[in-house]
C-alpha cells in the first residue's frame, strides 16, 4: 500500500513541476513583452 501512496505523490509532484514550468514560460513571455514595450 505505501508504494501506491508514494506513486501518487510522485505523480502530483510531476504535475506541480509541469505547472511551474508553464508559469515560468508565461512569466518569461510577459517580461519579454514588457521589455519590448
Amino acid at each position: 500500500m505505501p508504494s501506491r501512496v508514494m506513486t501518487g505523490e510522485c505523480e502530483m509532484a510531476e504535475d506541480l513541476l509541469a505547472e511551474l514550468g508553464k508559469l515560468q514560460q508565461y512569466a518569461a513571455g510577459l517580461s519579454g513583452l514588457l521589455a519590448e514595450a
